[in-house]
């Protein structure tokens, strides 16, 4: 199992906001051995932004990446909330990001799908992009996971329309958790997509579907984790959680946790 934290979580957020890049992202790659985590999930919010991945030379970052125990990046686009993932625009821009990726070893890209792609007048469309991504990005050795919130009903019917053996996605915690606000529905849609899970997202909420503390919400992650022990789910985890008081101390206590849900 590698444990990550999503770029950006180990600084001091930008007015609030959860979500931000920061703008000296190797600070952060010092502050993971510190606080004993595998890798930082960078992220990019369209082409050529503040991102490492646009805007440092391979070898800079790579040197950064093979220092960590992961050795390799994750990275999730953003950039697909600004431009509708079935559009040609899109498409462009896929394949300039799957080019980037192409020159690390075995990358992953998580791309998040919105529920109204599912909808029918977006479906076909939607099922082509899908096989179009998943088909080049296997020619570039880089690996895709679809970051997804629809119903459990609605992506097994899509997986099995789909036909395509490469589709995987990312079991987002508090995503999920949102559909129906309910434990046990959470753990049924992780054993019912257990093939399908190719990487995970640790994120906790409360009554009010606000991202919060790790631990400190609703979710069950003892039983979670007990879930994923059953599926032999041991592939990468990244916390994607509120900062809390201190995002250092906030993330210490992440990996904590999580240590004393798997004993």
């Amino acid at each position: 199992m590698f444990f990550g934290i999503m770029q950006g979580r180990l600084s001091k957020s930008k007015k609030g906001t959860i979500q931000f890049l920061p703008k000296n992202w190797k600070i952060e790659y010092d502050r993971l051995k510190e606080i004993n985590l595998d890798y930082i999930e960078l992220f990019t919010t369209k082409f050529k932004d503040n991102s490492p991945i646009w805007n440092e030379k391979n070898s800079k970052l790579k040197k950064e990446i093979n220092q960590t125990r992961l050795k390799r990046i994750i990275l999730c686009d953003n950039y697909v909330f600004k431009k509708s993932l079935i559009s040609n625009n899109y498409k462009n821009y896929f394949n300039k990001i799957i080019n980037k990726l192409s020159s690390f070893q075995n990358s992953i890209l998580i791309i998040p799908v919105e529920n109204f792609f599912f909808e029918n007048k977006n479906y076909s469309k939607l099922k082509r992009a899908v096989n179009y991504f998943l088909i080049n990005s296997k020619q570039k050795n880089v690996q895709i996971s679809f970051e997804v919130q629809a119903t459990l009903k609605t992506i097994l019917k899509f997986k099995k329309d789909l036909k395509n053996e490469l589709f995987k996605i990312t079991f987002d915690t508090g995503n999920i958790f949102l559909i129906d606000k309910n434990n046990k529905s959470l753990i049924n849609y992780l054993k019912k997509t257990k093939n399908l899970i190719n990487h995970v997202h640790l994120k906790d909420r409360d009554a009010f579907g606000n991202n919060v503390v790790f631990g400190t919400g609703l979710i069950d992650f003892k039983n979670i984790f007990k879930s994923l022990k059953k599926v032999e789910y041991n592939k990468t985890f990244t916390f994607e959680t509120n900062r809390g008081n201190h995002y250092l101390a906030t993330a210490k206590n992440n990996l904590a946790l999580v240590k004393k849900y798997l004993n």
